[in-house]
């Protein structure tokens, strides 16, 4: 499962004919780089990959999400931090609060479902 933070390096990750690719790492340093689009998130799916968005804080400089990540999520609340990965439509968050995310997304598939 590469990582990729452009659509030339999932290009690259598309040839690799020879090697059995399940999914992705997608890195997202702003909201101006090509994963933070949902339009080229589908296009990883459209292609039968899964989609992985990386929701940890490393540091205050290192975003891999665009700060959208577990400090934004904890202090500013989820609808700031996560709400935003699943919208994106991540099919693996990782995180270090997986029962806060769990919860979280639980009551949003709950107020889809209502909607």
């Amino acid at each position: 499962m590469p990582k990729i933070g452009t659509l030339q390096e999932l290009s690259t990750v598309l040839n690799m004919k020879e090697v059995n690719i399940v999914g992705v790492e997608i890195k997202v340093e702003t909201i101006d780089n090509d994963f933070f689009q949902k339009n080229n998130i589908d296009k990883i799916k459209e292609n039968n990959l899964f989609v992985w968005i990386n929701a940890l804080t490393m540091d205050d400089n290192k975003k891999l999400f665009a700060g959208f990540d577990d400090n934004t999520s904890l202090i500013k609340g989820a609808d700031s931090g996560w709400q935003v990965i699943l919208e994106k439509g991540a099919d693996i968050i990782q995180t270090d609060w997986p029962a806060l995310l769990s919860e979280h997304r639980n009551r949003w598939i709950r107020e889809k479902t209502i909607s």
